[in-house]
């Protein structure tokens, strides 16, 4: 077979892209830094934000996993940024646009030593060697805070909102957010229980937070302008103030029945041999809607809600008797109603005076308020709440909604922070003294941390116990559950692992020796990037972090000394113990947000070759189930009509007359 031509070996169809090789390793790794520079400049409490228009609403906001999902990405690989960003943001709420950084950078670092030839399987295992050192490293430095369970928590809801449009709102928001975690089962500590409303118009400060449920008044009948729209102690009074227990106590009936006359059905025939008959029908009718009625107000309910229908005639008997009602009440605000007072929600009214103690809720207090341009239904003071409500003022849509997406990452950082606190809180040991669970959540005397998130306030250190005291290699930090612990913000921790990795780069004799260093110098981004988007000569602020960072090494070298917390100041330019000024944030968050960043760097690694079918491009194509559009139409139209006749046989199956009568 000397001098023939092989036939050429066909696989994939005409018009397949199929890119591979090193051209394409290094085009997957540039797609990736694109993505990262749509979100770099929105970092850090003086980061940028993004407007984004889809063509029917507009979009403000400066959190990675919503610009993420806005942007649309059709790059295959760089959709990997986005997905660990979103995965980021349902597993802990915030720091979805440092997970994106950190990974762009890895990838950057380490492109030129995949330029030089060392093969991709050696780098992602490096990648991967260089992220163990670097998470470990965090479990061993992060620090258990002296302070009672909710000073802690709304440090951390404060640095989470320090990046946030409501930034200069925090003092408002932190203890909201506190108080809404706090409210929760703390077995579950079930988001779906906070409630948010958002009322356009007002001032961001008219925004404010009931320990209860608040939601937006339903559709009302006829006599429901003589109902009382209050009862119990006034808003805001303590409870049983100016009265007896008993009348300040609200008791509140909830329903999933129907209290309204309803028309029968068309296809209802009703036979009698008398017409005298026909009247004793009708008033058997009253008599069953005025049995219900009654049972209601012999229950000694104040307040009656119900997810169906309350009609007039049941409006004008309640406000006759001076109870309040409500209709067609949306389920989940039902729900959260039931579960801050107790209440039981009864599908049926038999028998229901007999069970009135055992299903009714009780609350401190209920009245119906103006909000802005709507009126509000609220109850207060609720004995057993497991839920909270927010409602959130503002002067645009815009602003209204990124305020609720602030508020968001803010409750699941405190969520996270708090998830196992009360079953550890013992380990959270101080100088021999050790606080319950129950204590910590019980305790009100004791003043909330001032300065929280804000660098120069070194008073507040000291009157709650200096953090930079605290020794991270302690064994309480080490027994303690990662969601107890805090790390310093700013870029602190980000330069504490970079300065760890590269220690161990250095007793490292192989080709890993590179890979670490260059990861170690991809951690440097974080703090480069709060000082760029601050403002800063990123060059001058991380060689003063370098230098601090040394030098407390050194200090500390042969000792038992704890890490020094130096981070970006971005108020001022320079640097500052982060920890001591309560710029916290927990170290579950960094260590996801490392971990994912990690992984999907070494993901995108490994990958040397993109096949892309354009038939996948073109209208009609096969979905991800591989039904294409042409499949849909032939088994819509087999199981429309039968003999595949679809809509003409199922208008018209004699001859198909039904389609041709049409013309």
């Amino acid at each position: 077979a000397n001098g023939q031509i092989q036939p050429g070996i066909i696989l994939l169809r005409e018009g397949t892209d199929a890119s591979q090789g090193k051209a394409q390793l290094i085009s997957n790794i540039n797609a990736c830094g694109a993505v990262a520079d749509a979100v770099r400049s929105t970092l850090g409490p003086r980061g940028m934000d993004k407007l984004l228009y889809d063509g029917r609403k507009v979009t403000i906001s400066n959190d990675g996993a919503t610009i993420m999902k806005a942007l649309d990405i059709a790059h295959p690989a760089a959709k990997v940024l986005a997905e660990i960003s979103m995965s980021q943001d349902a597993e802990v709420g915030d720091g979805t646009t440092s997970v994106v950084l950190l990974a762009a950078e890895i990838l950057a670092r380490v492109k030129p030593l995949i330029e030089d030839g060392l093969h991709p399987r050696v780098v992602a295992r490096g990648v991967r060697q260089a992220a163990k050192v670097a998470l470990q490293k965090l479990r061993d430095i992060a620090v258990a805070p002296p302070l009672r369970k909710r000073d802690r928590l709304e440090i951390l809801a404060k640095t989470a909102l320090n990046s946030k449009l409501i930034a200069n709102y925090k003092d408002l928001f932190a203890p909201m957010v506190v108080d809404a975690i706090l409210s929760l089962d703390p077995l579950f500590l079930d988001l779906s229980l906070v409630g948010v409303k958002k009322v356009p118009g007002g001032s961001v400060m008219d925004s404010f937070g009931v320990k209860g449920v608040a939601f937006k008044k339903t559709f009302s009948y006829a006599g429901f302008e003589q109902m009382p729209k209050e009862f119990g102690h006034p808003p805001g009074a303590a409870p049983h103030e100016g009265g007896a227990a008993d009348d300040d106590v609200v008791k509140v009936l909830l329903l999933n029945v129907e209290l309204e006359l309803k028309s029968e059905k068309e296809n209802a025939e009703v036979r009698i041999a008398d017409p005298d008959d026909y009247q004793s029908i009708v008033d058997a009718e009253w008599t069953i809607i005025y049995e219900k009625l009654a049972a209601c107000v012999a229950s000694g309910a104040n307040v009656v809600l119900s997810r169906l229908p309350i009609g007039d005639l049941a409006t004008q008997y309640f406000a006759d008797r001076h109870l309040f009602c409500a209709g067609r009440v949306p389920e989940d605000d039902l729900e959260r109603v039931a579960k801050a007072t107790g209440g039981v929600v009864q599908t049926s009214l038999l028998d229901l005076t007999t069970r009135a103690d055992a299903v009714l809720g009780t609350c401190g207090g209920f009245d119906e308020r103006q909000i802005g341009g709507e009126r509000y239904n609220v109850f207060t003071d609720c004995p057993k709440a497991k839920t909270y409500t927010i409602v959130l003022r503002g002067g645009s849509e815009q602003f209204i909604e990124e305020s609720h997406r602030s508020i968001h990452d803010a409750l699941m950082i405190a969520k996270r922070a708090a998830e196992l606190d009360d079953d550890t809180s013992g380990l959270l040991t101080f100088g021999g003294a050790a606080s319950s669970a129950g204590q910590e959540s019980t305790d009100s005397s004791a003043a909330p941390a001032e300065g929280a998130a804000d660098a120069g306030s070194a008073a507040d250190g000291e009157k709650n116990g200096d953090p930079k005291k605290i020794d991270g290699d302690s064994q309480q930090s080490k027994t303690a559950p990662l969601s107890s612990l805090v790390v310093g913000g700013g870029g602190a921790v980000e330069m504490a692992l970079s300065k760890a990795l590269r220690d161990q780069a250095l007793e490292i004799h192989g080709k890993e020796q590179l890979i670490l260093a260059a990861v170690a110098k991809a951690l440097e981004v974080i703090p480069r990037q709060l000082a760029a988007n601050s403002g800063f000569d990123p060059t001058d602020v991380l060689n003063a972090l370098r230098q601090k960072h040394a030098k407390a090494a050194l200090a500390a070298r042969g000792t038992t000394a704890t890490t020094e917390w130096f981070g970006v100041d971005c108020t001022q330019e320079g640097v500052v113990d982060t920890l001591a000024h309560h710029i916290w944030e927990p170290a579950s968050n960094k260590y996801n947000a490392l971990a994912a960043a990690a992984e999907a760097a070494a993901l995108v690694l490994v990958i040397d070759e993109t096949v892309q079918n354009p038939q996948s491009e073109q209208p009609g194509a096969a979905d991800a189930s591989g039904v294409s559009l042409a499949d849909q139409q032939r088994r819509t139209a087999a199981a429309m009509g039968r003999g595949g006749g679809g809509m003409q046989g199922l208008m018209g199956r004699h001859g198909g007359r039904g389609i041709r009568r049409l013309k």
